[in-house]
């Protein structure tokens, strides 16, 4: 038997699934792993057949589009109930999308410019009131109506998002474990030869092996290889939760090693396309301020244990089952390196944006004006900004490879979201703005005047997750 998997379309276009489709030959590398059991948008398939699946029993559900209906709601917290790992997939499903945008206006304004009185309509002039679901008063984010376990953010999400999305959840539903066992008790350095007695990071103790496994004298640290041990080592878990606190200030080796333990030992992404509740160093990185500490060894740490038990719910059940998994011990050492991580300045949560994969990023990038993308003849070797050109992959998430300034010679819109960072601190991209203004020898103001739609260019694809003050929501 596969994966079973389930796909649930809300409000939108159905371009997601036409890009998962887009795999063409590459679905026979990831199908025979499936077993697809809902899909509304290929067969024709009905709400009650999902209502009466058994709570749990989907193992992924695959979510697309924002809530704009009561329809959509039903249909958005059954699945929910109905799958162990829910992803949103697509910019809709993530962030409320372009559909976002007519939070703008209120509902009754948007019905009646929908279906009354916008120039394509030429016949009954009406807002349909027989066999339609009931519009929301606004768009709202997925989020709010349920707790996710993941966000794999695009418009569309390019193919091999999808591949690997897959194969990544694959590895939480189908991994080997290895209970009761930590490399420490099959490590030949144990005792006076311990690499920790010498002052160096090694996840041994938290780490559990795998049968047949030896670890000899010489050998680098343990970097959580066979996933995390229900059995750390004693007395080892002890003596690198007081070296963890030893250490007042991380070094950049430091930082490498914690980033690589738990991405090793938690299977976490790497790969940025992928966002998912899992991801403590995500969490540590964007939601510090938020989460809770507790005291370890007279030191302070992250509380997991309150963050995996918060009532309600920080995070999604996949988050919860993972964290509920691991030993106290290990939550508390885990949340002392993560403390750390989350107040030294060199730390990033793992976010990177359209510019990093540019084939036109440039140490001097700078904003030097605004053109529309017809005006004149653009460079296609020179960052867009640097043309005058308004260019939207410096506050974009990464995902798509930049696959329009470096393949189609055309402006990134924005379409896989803002980052984390941008949506809950707006003031964050008015100290980048300014920056890039300053280095290409305009002001704020001069390049903001000739803007028809302020809002639409900063949130066209997230506005309705944006975290802004009611005064500002109109745009102006």
């Amino acid at each position: 038997m596969g994966i079973k998997i389930a796909f649930v379309q809300l409000g939108s276009c159905w371009g997601c699934h036409q890009s998962l489709l887009d795999l063409h030959e590459e679905l026979l590398d990831i199908l025979p792993a499936l077993e697809i059991v809902y899909w509304a948008a290929v067969v024709d398939t009905k709400d009650k057949q999902l209502e009466d699946m058994h709570d749990g029993s989907i193992d992924i559900g695959m979510v697309e589009g924002q809530i704009r209906t009561e329809h959509d709601i039903h249909l958005l917290e059954t699945i929910r109930k109905k799958a162990k790992v829910l992803i949103m997939h697509g910019t809709c499903a993530c962030y409320g999308s372009v559909a976002g945008l007519a939070n703008i206006y209120p509902i009754e304004e948007c019905t009646k410019r929908k279906f009354i009185t916008a120039e394509s309509i030429i016949d009954n002039f009406a807002i349909p009131i027989e066999n339609v679901p009931k519009f929301t008063d606004k768009v709202v984010p997925n989020e709010n109506i349920v707790k996710i376990d993941a966000w794999m953010p695009g418009c569309p999400p390019r193919p091999h998002n999808y591949k690997s999305a897959v194969y990544f959840i694959a590895t939480y539903l189908v991994a080997e474990n290895y209970p009761g066992t930590n490399v420490c008790e099959v490590c030949e350095m144990r005792g006076a030869d311990c690499i920790l007695k010498k002052g160096k990071l090694c996840f041994g103790p938290l780490t559990a092996t795998a049968p047949g496994v030896r670890w000899p004298k010489g050998n680098k640290p343990v970097m959580g290889e066979w996933g995390i041990s229900t059995k750390p080592a004693d007395p080892e878990a002890v003596d690198l939760a007081k070296l963890a606190i030893s250490v007042e200030k991380l070094s950049d080796k430091h930082i490498a090693q914690i980033i690589e333990f738990a991405t090793i030992a938690l299977k976490l992404p790497n790969f940025g396309h992928i966002h998912i509740n899992a991801n403590i160093l995500e969490i540590a990185g964007l939601r510090k301020l938020e989460l809770p500490t507790k005291d370890v060894l007279g030191a302070k740490a992250v509380d997991l244990t309150a963050v995996a038990t918060a009532n309600p719910p920080i995070l999604g059940p996949l988050a919860i089952s993972i964290l509920t998994s691991i030993p106290e011990l290990t939550r508390d050492i885990i949340g002392v390196a993560l403390l750390k991580l989350s107040l030294d300045e060199r730390f990033d949560a793992g976010q990177t944006i359209v510019c990093d994969q540019c084939d036109r990023k440039s140490p001097d990038m700078a904003i030097t004006g605004y053109k529309r993308d017809f005006e004149g003849i653009m460079d296609p070797n020179i960052c867009f900004l640097n043309q005058g050109y308004v260019c939207c992959g410096f506050i974009t998430n990464s995902g798509c490879g930049a696959i329009c300034p470096n393949e189609a010679n055309m402006v990134c819109s924005g379409c896989f979201g803002l980052p984390e960072e941008h949506i809950d601190n707006p003031e964050k991209f008015g100290r980048v703005l300014a920056d890039l203004c300053k280095k290409g020898g305009i002001t704020v103001g001069q390049f903001m005047k000739p803007l028809k739609d302020r809002m639409g260019l900063r949130f066209r694809y997230t506005y309705a997750r944006a975290k802004l003050r009611p005064d500002r929501r109109s745009g102006k």
